[in-house]
């Protein structure tokens, strides 16, 4: 599947602002996508645990940021958004990846989010493949997540610094991995660039349909908000 082109020039944002990475994630958001050309046209604060669950109308909007905390919160929100005559895109963070919430939600679709890998049965990617079959071995009857893929990935790209560092040392970690280039992992493709630390690394997309995560395609983010 290739990466869609939703045409979205006007997005209405919802988020939690009682936690941190949704109030984060949203401004991310909206910052690249202003950057983009688009037009945000509200942002509105949510409680999804709310009963009932009060949204504001989305208007004429071409897609709506859901920036919530957990797929359980997103689960909750966008059957309500859908009861309100919303069909377009939805779009969120790694906070929805979690296959078992969306295979009870077979009737929910046109949904999209980032992530660190796609660990589907149905992957082509060698590494990650490989990863499964390491992580069944070990741990059978288990499927591993995207944060387990992240964090074995997180080991190797310290075994690779003290490698190119020479030595094993706690400051040698930041030695080997300034100008550490192409770091081929489970999650994707890795470099170290600049003096600030914070890597360029692929971005996984995936879309939820069918009560499943499909994958969409895995992209290197061109341009990413200071943190």
């Amino acid at each position: 599947m290739g990466l869609p082109r939703l045409g979205g020039r006007k997005a209405l944002v919802l988020f939690d602002p009682s936690k941190t990475y949704p109030q984060l994630l949203q401004g991310y958001f909206a910052e690249r996508f202003e950057e983009l050309g688009g037009t945000i046209t509200a942002t509105e604060g949510i409680d999804p645990q709310a009963d009932p669950l009060a949204l504001p109308p989305t208007g004429d909007v071409d897609l709506v940021f859901l920036g919530v905390e957990t797929a359980e919160d997103a689960a909750r929100v966008i059957p309500i958004l859908r009861a309100s005559g919303y069909a377009g895109p939805i779009l969120g963070g790694d906070g929805y990846d979690a296959q078992a919430i969306w295979a009870n939600l077979p009737d929910i679709s046109n949904v999209y989010f980032t992530t660190h890998a796609y660990l589907g049965a149905d992957s082509q990617n060698p590494r990650v493949r490989a990863f499964l079959d390491a992580y069944a071995a070990a741990y059978p009857g288990q499927a591993p997540s995207a944060f387990a893929a992240l964090g074995y990935d997180a080991v190797y790209l310290l075994a690779a610094a003290l490698e190119r560092a020479g030595q094993a040392a706690p400051a040698a970690v930041t030695t080997g991995l300034s100008g550490l280039e192409d770091f081929k992992g489970v999650t994707g493709t890795i470099s170290f660039q600049g003096t600030d630390r914070i890597p360029t690394k692929s971005v996984t997309i995936l879309q939820i349909a069918d009560a499943k995560q499909h994958f969409v395609a895995q992209v290197i983010p061109q341009s990413v908000p200071n943190p």
